[in-house]
């Protein structure tokens, strides 16, 4: 997938959508690196100063990222990788070593907020990985309290879409059989903490997998017939909010229906392989837009 994985940036929204209640928060950039001719960090600093941003999240915790927002004022969520959770998991003094190398040198210069233990761990692959990411998210989060750190910085762990069984309509969501035993006691942890339930939703993937069915209008918030819930009575005229609130309901039925639903990834391929339907440059500017416009 060339043109998704290449694009520098793509949004998330520090808030929620829940039913026909309007948006109420703010909005952000994910600040990725895996591409060609991206400019210098230093450079990205005045870009995102000039667009008004206020926060942005990375994948890694890259110093030369990091020296180079410090003063900015900007605040940035910072990823523990994937492939840190297994040595992570075995104790707290692994996390407290990552937290002193990669985070605690630049505070409070730069403004971190927050640390994304892995990303979309749930519904990949490795499921060594899926054991490995409560206690890593245990030990960060008692590492950044010993540093009387942990009411300043959030700890998180962002999903896919992965995580559902179903989503349509919104209503009938719920989590995968599989996934539930590793889901039920993240979300009580993070119930325990105060982390909300972060959401990779890209109504993009979604119409690619499925294009025969899905109007590509209703995936990029144009005009269309839209779908009705009748369960809830909702009548949803994009997927973006039909994802949110399928999140929302998923939850409901495991018992954390107080718990807040953000998106920590959204966005449109610019460009793709062959097989990607509707990865094309006019569509993620109309995607990115009115997304971005809307919330």
């Amino acid at each position: 997938m060339d043109g998704f994985s290449e694009q520098a940036f793509t949004f998330f929204f520090c808030g929620a959508i829940l039913g026909d209640n309007a948006f109420v928060g703010t909005y952000g950039v994910n600040y990725g690196r895996i591409a060609d001719n991206l400019p210098a960090p230093h450079s990205v600093v005045t870009l995102l100063k000039a667009a008004k941003i206020k926060n942005i999240r990375i994948y890694d915790a890259d110093h030369q990222v990091l020296s180079a927002f410090q003063g900015s004022g900007i605040q940035i969520i910072v990823g523990l990788p994937n492939e840190f959770l297994k040595d992570i998991s075995v104790g707290e003094d692994r996390a407290m070593n990552w937290i002193k190398e990669n985070v605690e040198p630049f505070l409070p210069g730069t403004k971190i907020c927050g640390i994304a233990v892995g990303n979309e761990i749930l519904g990949g692959a490795d499921v060594e990985l899926w054991e490995a990411l409560l206690p890593a998210a245990k030990n960060v989060y008692s590492a950044l309290d010993r540093l009387n750190l942990a009411h300043k910085i959030e700890v998180s762990s962002p999903h896919s879409e992965a995580v559902f069984a179903n989503s349509y309509p919104p209503s009938s969501c719920t989590f995968k059989e599989d996934i539930l035993p590793f889901m039920r006691p993240l979300l009580q942890f993070f119930s325990q903490i105060g982390t909300p339930f972060y959401i990779n939703a890209y109504p993009f993937l979604a119409y690619k997998n499925d294009p025969q069915h899905i109007d590509i209008n209703y995936a990029l918030f144009k005009k269309n017939s839209g779908i009705y819930d009748a369960k809830t009575k909702l009548h949803y005229d994009n997927m973006f909010e039909a994802q949110i609130d399928a999140a929302y309901a998923a939850l409901e039925k495991v018992g954390f229906d107080k718990m807040e639903v953000i998106v920590s990834e959204t966005g449109w391929a610019s460009r793709g392989d062959a097989n990607e339907a509707g990865a094309t440059l006019k569509n993620a500017k109309t995607y990115n837009k009115i997304c971005g416009s809307c919330y």
